[in-house]
């Protein structure tokens, strides 16, 4: 079910919010700023569906990068299209995908 003209998020990209400034030394508070609106949103809940697709992605791309596998997973559950600042992983999921994927 893609949804037009609609931002989405899953609570993966949520957790990577948080993740992503702490493993840059980045505060508490700054971090908190960032996650607390996003959590508004109504993120995206995935489950036995999208993690089994994101196995099969990651046979394909390698295990190593299995998190972007369950993003692109999710994100072909809800949406068409996937922005994204990771061009060498996902330039190696881009031929698994029916998502059109923009890289930024």
């Amino acid at each position: 079910m893609a949804l037009e003209n609609r931002f989405s998020i899953s609570w993966l990209s949520i957790q990577e919010v948080g993740f992503v400034p702490a493993k840059l030394r980045q505060s508490e508070s700054f971090i908190i700023s960032k996650v607390h609106p996003l959590m508004s949103a109504m993120p995206i809940q995935y489950g036995l569906i999208e993690f089994t697709r994101a196995i099969e992605l990651a046979k394909i791309i390698g295990f190593k990068d299995f998190n972007d596998c369950l993003h692109t997973a999710i994100a072909e559950q809800y949406c068409s299209d996937i922005y994204t600042c990771n061009y060498k992983d996902f330039m190696r999921i881009q031929p698994h995908t029916s998502l059109s994927i923009h890289f930024l």
